[in-house]
């Protein structure tokens, strides 16, 4: 199968310190939320920040589709958004052999599953 030149290219992120990812546009220059959504769990959009006005740009969500800005996605890195209060928790009983001694129990809350960021508390 041959590669069509014209095909787009999206540079996302789910933080600026991590390696983007290239995403497929449809031939109409979208990005489906399904194909953001595949990569990053939860996604709910994108934005970028637009140097001209130095602040953050949301990218419009229109039908499950996101459409580039100006039309073109170009090679702007997006970063992805999630909605507030999104997280995955998790509870991990470090206890030996199962006992249920208080001090033995971490629990290890992740903001989100791909968050390098863990904090461990001692219950």
């Amino acid at each position: 199968m041959m590669a069509n030149l014209s095909e787009q290219y999206v540079i996302v992120t789910e933080d600026e310190n991590e390696q983007p990812i290239e995403l497929p546009a449809e031939p109409d220059g979208t990005l489906l939320l399904s194909t953001l959504a595949a990569q990053f769990t939860g996604a709910c959009g994108l934005k970028y920040h637009n140097t001209q006005t130095d602040s953050t740009r949301g990218i419009r969500l229109v039908d499950g589709r996101l459409h580039p800005p100006d039309g073109v996605w170009g090679n702007r890195l997006y970063v992805t958004v999630f909605p507030k209060g999104f997280g995955w928790y998790y509870v991990k009983d470090l206890s030996k052999n199962g006992a249920n001694d208080r001090s033995a129990i971490n629990e290890w809350i992740v903001v989100r599953a791909s968050d390098r960021r863990k904090r461990q508390y001692t219950v």
